[in-house]
């Protein structure tokens, strides 16, 4: 045993001036004095309980304890002649400095210990040099958010793209979520579970149905200025979640939300959530082996919306006797027959109000086992699994509303095994070991209504074209063939699909969806990493890692044509990252200072010229990149800091558009081609702020930000013989700027924060994708910026909580119905998107004008009570309490998401489409969901 630690003591030493790791801990520091003279104590012992970490002060009264894991403590401070002190609720909070006084009075014989009752006080944070934002388990489990996306959504300058024509095509119906953070482009955030990433390699962004449920999660990072220099691959923001650990005592928790006791959108949505936690010491293996193991289960419909009333009327016969050669039984010409009898409505439209469509299902387990082999060291195992499965309905898909066994069933899953080993070298110098495995896979397809089995490809069925196989026939009275319609349970001829434009061109009555879609994304990433506290005013950290993927990619779109785009590989990236950084420590200021070095080769080939596909293949090259970063925070007065950040921030391409087509074949009628020589792509970022204390418990602070973005990844159309194709270059530019303002306050049992970000975001295109879609070539590739469809100039998002004691609020007779009771509120405010506006179907100004306003309001009350020693929680979820109808997608001649103009409407009068075809309430977000919940936990 001896012999191991001191190979790992000789690999921490050789590799110090390494480092790659992001953080998962904070530091405590502070004084110790007299009470009575305000002279320094020499040799006081301060512990923190439930850990064997402990320090002891210097002859100034000064300590330090690093590498303390985030979460909140009781901190203990004893010396031979004093008064012990205690002082609980101490807030460790990752990668920043905490900073407690404590002073004990003389005392000759030893006593009871004075424990201190006063909550850490809410004060400008001095070594903060950017801006991030921390949001602690009880705020996570409190606040009025359902899942981990609408936490995120709930910080300012973090946009999430809802809506099919405002979003990425395909994102949504492939279960990606879009965010865009401080106006840059989607797949700019770094996802992170415990300081080591968790974003799909393939897409670049997060699989929306791969969440970490509420219980697993003590703290979540928000970082969406200039970070340090140990968070790489990113250019946006790092969303790090650290997850909670087992105490020093049993405790658990269970709860139950349903929305069954709601309105009818409410009991249609059908939604129902089970999840808990349990965690404590290990049964026979002593308080040094504590475990927590959570997990949960979703189930609910995807969408609910509301339909008009205007709806078909079966009983009008000579409507349903649209045949051309019975016209001369109405003795009216087809001109007199459409206007007099021919519906508005298609003859698929026989329900009115709201409607269920989809389905979302979901469920996650995570446990983790920690071993306290000795004093100082330390061994975590984590095992992490979960699974998505969901149909969606929007924008994209509505030409399934009638035929849900068409649309695509997108299934999602993950597991993710980590070994995290720490060492503590001295009180000076902690190193850690990370290995994890993190393995996604993807499967998008259409199953058989009848046995629920995975078409196969070759199964799939064109969607508009006459009934398909499965469909019956038969001949009718008058000699005719006709088909039953499952859809509305009729026999119809088929020459009603000869003159049926609606049923034709507007929904789809057979068929499969676009994709098949099969793929998987094995990653294993290796860290080591070293913390020394040199003295101090100086902490290195340092370290390297390594990181390789698997990836399988299987699909093709649009299998039923004569040529399908198809694309399928294996191929194995390699990265790898170094970093060196100082956080430098005075009274009067604080100094992040790093340098690191990020590496990457997608192993694939590539023509050495993209132009010229006769070129020779090559192999990609290794590619690397320097990034330095400056933060520093310079105290004003006691209570104001003025910080400023520079960064340059490195990511390479997402490896769907490395590997594209990778077998470089041309056959498809616009075939796109991947590019393996792909460098990264790069934005240098600038901020400064003040952050002051304007009275006790209200911080004010403001930063200003400017980013510049260069070699984004684009598209481009090259001409060539006998058919053009596309191709992958770094070709795109863009610019974002803008200032944050953040308000935090607390008085007495009321707090909250607002944040506020105003920003304007421009760029060539809005995605490395739009210049394929617009067939842009070197000569009509945009050589200007625009605004952008994802700019957003105001996001406001407040949130509160007012805890109310017991016996307080409003009583009768003795009774008080909030006694021992919390509300939490979140307000979200957001400018609406720009829009190209249209008049007579010309367009006008690129993104001229604004969608309205996004405005949400979400409640959750809670109210505690005790019974047989356990504890109960009854609460009540509310979103969008008002219940705004928030425009997601308008027509662009009139604004709105309800009107398509007298442009659109005209051909509804001269029925040429249906009015059905307009009724899309899928334009709107989600309007009022009401949710009841149930808490038991000791």
């Amino acid at each position: 045993m001896r012999s191991k630690i001191l190979i790992w003591v000789l690999l921490s030493d050789l590799l110090f001036s390494f480092a790659v790791m992001a953080g998962t801990t904070g530091k405590l520091v502070g004084f110790v004095r007299d009470a009575d003279t305000g002279e320094p104590l020499i040799g006081a012992n301060v512990v923190i309980k439930g850990t064997y970490l402990g320090a002891a002060t210097d002859v100034d009264g000064y300590f330090y304890i690093i590498n303390v894991p985030v979460g909140e403590y009781t901190v203990e401070v004893s010396m031979i002649g004093y008064q012990t002190v205690i002082h609980p609720g101490v807030k460790i909070l990752l990668d920043q400095t905490t900073k407690l006084e404590f002073k004990l009075k003389p005392q000759a014989i030893e006593g009871e210990a004075v424990v201190v009752t006063a909550e850490q006080e809410l004060k400008v944070e001095k070594d903060v040099t950017s801006k991030k934002v921390i949001v602690e388990r009880k705020e996570i489990q409190s606040l009025p958010v359902r899942d981990f996306s609408d936490l995120v959504e709930a910080q300012a300058g973090i946009i999430r793209i809802e809506g099919s024509l405002k979003g990425i095509p395909g994102f949504e119906n492939r279960g990606i979520e879009e965010l865009h953070v401080r106006g840059g482009r989607a797949a700019e955030v770094g996802y992170m579970v415990d300081g080591m990433y968790t974003e799909n390699p393939i897409y670049g962004g997060r699989y929306k149905g791969i969440q970490l449920n509420k219980f697993a999660q003590e703290q979540v990072d928000f970082r969406t200025g200039v970070f340090d220099a140990q968070y790489g691959d990113a250019m946006s923001a790092i969303i790090n979640v650290i997850t909670r650990s087992g105490s020093d005592h049993l405790e658990g928790n269970l709860n139950v939300e349903s929305s069954a006791f709601g309105l009818e959108p409410d009991r249609l949505r059908n939604y129902s959530r089970i999840s808990g936690g349990l965690g404590g010491p290990v049964p026979f293996l002593g308080k040094d082996v504590t475990m927590w193991i959570s997990g949960e289960r979703t189930n609910q419909k995807y969408n609910v919306y509301e339909f008009d009333d205007i709806v078909f009327d079966p009983s009008d016969t000579l409507a349903n006797r649209w045949d051309a050669r019975l016209l001369e039984d109405t003795g009216l010409s087809w001109e007199e027959f459409r206007d007099k009898h021919i519906q508005t409505a298609h003859r698929y439209d026989r329900y009115k109000g709201w409607k269920a469509f989809g389905f979302n299902e979901d469920w996650d387990v995570f446990a983790k086992l920690k071993w306290q082999l000795s004093p100082t060291m330390k061994l975590e195992i984590t095992n992490w699994n979960v699974a998505n499965e969901f149909k969606t309905f929007n924008t994209g898909t509505h030409w399934y509303r009638f035929y849900e066994e068409g649309r695509n069933i997108v299934r999602q899953s993950a597991d993710r095994q980590t070994l995290v080993w720490t060492h503590t070298l001295s009180k000076n110098t902690v190193y850690n070991i990370r290995a994890s495995r993190f393995f996604q896979q993807m499967r998008i397809g259409v199953k058989n209504p009848e046995t629920g089995e995975w078409l196969s490809a070759d199964e799939y069925e064109r969607p508009y074209t006459p009934p398909g196989k499965h469909w019956k026939t038969k001949t009718d009275e008058h000699g005719r063939k006709v088909y039953y319609d499952p859809i509305v349970n009729e026999w119809i001829p088929k020459d009603w699909y000869d003159y049926d434009l609606y049923l034709s061109t507007e929904f789809f009555a057979q068929g499969s969806d676009r994709y098949y879609h099969r793929s998987y994304a094995q990653t294993w990433e290796g860290i080591l990493s070293v913390i020394s506290q040199v003295n101090k005013h100086h902490q290195i950290q340092s370290g390297v890692s390594f990181k390789t993927h698997d990836l399988y990619f299987d699909e093709i779109q649009l299998p039923w044509l004569a040529t399908p785009y198809f694309d399928k590989y294996k191929k194995h990236p390699i990265e790898g990252s170094i970093y060196l950084q100082d956080k430098i420590e005075y009274d009067y200021m604080t100094i992040n200072a790093g340098i690191r070095l990020d590496w990457n080769n997608p192993k694939s080939k590539m023509w050495e010229d993209p132009y010229n596909p006769k070129s020779k293949l090559i192999d990609s090259r290794t590619t690397y990149q320097w990034s330095p970063r400056l933060g520093f925070s310079h105290v004003i007065t006691e209570n104001s800091t003025f910080t400023f950040g520079y960064g340059q921030f490195y990511q390479f391409p997402t490896y769907r558009n490395v590997y594209i087509n990778s077998q470089q074949g041309l056959e498809a009628i616009r075939p796109l081609v991947g590019n393996a020589l792909l460098t990264s792509q790069k934005v240098t970022t600038y901020e400064f702020g003040l952050n002051t204390e304007l009275t006790r418990g209200f911080i004010f602070g403001i930063i200003g930000w400017s980013k510049e973005y260069n070699n984004l990844t684009s598209t481009e159309r090259v001409p060539s013989f006998p058919r053009s194709y596309y191709v992958f270059l770094n070709r795109d530019y863009a610019t974002a700027r803008g200032f944050d303002v953040n308000i935090r306050f607390r008085k007495g049992r009321f707090n909250g924060m607002i944040q506020y970000t105003h920003s304007r975001a421009t760029a060539n295109t809005k995605d490395p994708w739009e210049s394929y879609r617009r067939e842009y070539t070197a000569k009509t590739q945009p050589r200007r910026e625009f605004l952008m469809g994802y700019d957003r100039t105001h996001d406001l998002n407040i949130s509160g909580a007012f805890l109310f004691p017991k016996k307080g609020g409003p009583g009768f007779m003795g009774i008080y119905p909030f006694s021992n009771a919390r509300v939490d509120l979140i307000f979200l405010a957001t400018s609406g998107a720009p829009y190209t506006p249209t008049h007579n179907g010309i367009a006008g100004p690129t993104n001229s004008e604004r969608e309205p306003w996004y405005i949400q309001t979400n409640l959750h009350f809670r109210k505690n009570f005790t019974l047989f020693d356990m504890n109960y929680t009854l609460g009540i979820l509310v979103f969008n309490l008002l219940d705004r109808k928030n425009a997601l997608d308008v027509y662009t001649e009139t604004g709105k998401a309800d009107d398509p103009g007298n442009y659109i409407r005209r051909f509804i009068n001269n029925k040429q489409v249906s009015s059905t075809y307009f009724d899309q309430p899928y334009r709107f977000g989600p309007r009022r969901r009401i949710d009841f919940t149930l808490e038991v936990s000791f």
